[in-house]
């Protein structure tokens, strides 16, 4: 399903290409934006600082 270019959407429209759809997207202000996959770099980092702070706060 494509999404609305410059049109603005209700959120049950919203909602409704969500279930219709495999892809992240995001719903800001009445538009559809579609959310990137984080990168491996990105997974690597964070989960890195989840095991930093986790080991600080015990």
């Amino acid at each position: 399903m494509s999404l609305p270019k410059g049109n603005f959407v209700t959120y049950e429209e919203y909602e409704e290409m969500k279930k219709s759809s495999e892809h992240l997207m995001e719903y800001i202000d009445g538009v559809v934006y579609m959310s990137p996959s984080p990168s491996p770099d990105h997974q690597r980092t964070s989960m890195k600082l989840s095991l930093v702070l986790g080991n600080l706060l015990e």
